[in-house]
Formats: structure tokens, C-alpha cells, sequence
């Protein structure tokens, strides 16, 4: 099988400060679902796992409106879906997933590396009755 030069080139990358914002909407939603509704499920991961972002970054990582980005942190890595924004800064609503990269007591902001990735939605796994944050 023959490979090509792409093959061997890492996919552009950028470390970035991420804030993290509150979504009313979406904390609400979430202390609403019931693990066993699929559907309530899949609205509030289309809704949480979001990264907007500056246009200007979106071209640098050649990325399209909803392709998937992969945000990684010492803690762990998630994949979400690239939103682009005309403001300079990169943001995620506060939700379970995106906590899970969160050191202990820090929720406003995350420093992260951010790559185009063909990698799935990150999953989401919820607790009955827990607050989102």
C-alpha cells in the first residue's frame, strides 16, 4: 500500500486559552434528562459539545463550521464541534464534559491544544439529578 506525504504531516494545532461559560439554558436542560430519554440526550450533546471560535483560527486549523475538534488538556481530551464567531475569543458552555478538563476549583477558563480530528462527538455520561456545574 502507498502512502502519501500527507500521511507523515501532523494536522495543525494551536494551544489556546478556552473560556468556559455558564448557559442557563443548557444547565437546565441537563438537571432535566432522564439517561434513558436517547433523544433529550442527543439535543444536550449537540448543544454542549461546541467550540466557538474566531474565524481567523477556524482557517488556521482548516476547519469548517460543525467539523470536529479535539480539545486536549493535561487532564484528558474531548472532541467537539468547531462554531465559528467574528470575537477574538474561544469558548465553551460549562457542561459535565467539559469540566472533566477542569483542575480542581478552576472552571473559568482552560489553556488547551486544539486540532482538526475525524474522531466522534465526545460522549456523555450523566447522573440523574446532578448539577451541571
Amino acid at each position: 500500500m502507498k502512502k502519501g506525504f500527507s500521511t507523515y504531516i501532523a494536522a495543525p494545532e494551536m494551544k489556546e486559552v478556552v473560556v468556559l461559560y455558564d448557559d442557563v439554558f443548557l444547565a437546565s436542560a441537563y438537571n432535566e434528562i432522564s439517561p434513558d430519554d436517547g433523544e433529550a440526550m442527543k439535543n444536550y450533546i449537540e448543544r454542549a459539545c461546541i467550540i466557538q471560535m474566531p474565524e481567523r483560527a477556524m482557517k488556521l486549523l482548516s476547519l469548517k463550521e460543525g467539523d470536529h475538534v479535539m480539545v486536549k488538556t493535561e487532564r484528558g481530551i474531548i472532541v467537539v464541534k468547531a462554531m465559528g464567531i467574528e470575537d477574538e475569543s474561544f469558548l465553551i458552555p460549562k457542561s459535565p464534559i467539559v469540566l472533566s478538563l477542569c483542575e480542581p476549583g478552576e472552571y473559568r477558563q482552560i489553556m488547551a491544544v486544539l486540532t482538526k480530528t475525524d474522531k466522534e462527538v465526545s460522549e456523555l455520561l450523566i447522573a440523574p439529578n446532578t448539577p451541571a456545574h
